[in-house]
């Protein structure tokens, strides 16, 4: 029994020595592993397509007074698709086209029975157009005795208050079908 406590005793001391020495040796560094070669594209084998959409959202950004903001920046919009909060690539004000049909004709009787002025028509006319965000395209028709185009495209706000103001007139009769048909078949030609 002496003997085998004796034999046990020493194999720990060996194990222990040979630990002890095997820490103070420095570690070896494995060999990096050269790159494997990329091999050239075999004919066969079909190109990887990646999907992406690009969405545009009209968003208007209005300030504390409910006039336009032109200061709205990427990190003020937070877009949220099933609750997940999306990537917002850009931020750019898109030019409005505003197209103004004025009814300047017909009897004295307007809308809901209220006089009806070329005067009053002009200054709400002119009221809503200079609310309007810089750079907005703007035109003018208006229905008296014909349908009439009095201001085509323009973002130069002065011409279209001349034009208001020198060119605008009553007539006798009112066109009003006439005026609203008459864009509206061009702009559904050019959606085409």
């Amino acid at each position: 029994m002496r003997h085998i406590l004796f034999s046990i005793v020493l194999l720990v001391a060996l194990l222990s020595a040979a630990n002890t020495s095997a820490q103070d040796r420095p570690q070896l560094k494995p060999k990096p592993s050269p790159t494997p070669k990329v091999e050239p594209k075999s004919e066969d084998q079909e190109p990887v397509r990646v999907f992406t959409e690009e969405v545009r959202l009209p968003v208007s950004a209005m300030d504390q007074y409910g006039h336009y903001d032109p200061t709205l920046e990427i990190d003020d919009v937070l877009v949220l698709e099933d609750g997940e909060p999306q990537k917002i690539r850009s931020v750019r004000h898109v030019p409005s086209n505003v197209l103004f049909i004025l009814d300047t004709g017909g009897e004295g009787n307007g809308l809901g029975g209220l006089s009806k002025k070329t005067s009053t028509t002009r200054a709400v006319a002119l009221k809503v157009i200079s609310r309007l965000p810089e750079g907005d395209r703007i035109a003018v028709m208006q229905s008296s005795n014909q349908a009439e185009l009095l201001q085509s495209w323009t973002d130069d706000v002065d011409e279209v208050t001349r034009t208001l103001t020198w060119k605008m007139f009553a007539g006798k009769r009112s066109r009003l079908f006439a005026t609203m048909t008459k864009p509206a078949a061009k702009f559904h030609w050019m959606t085409r």
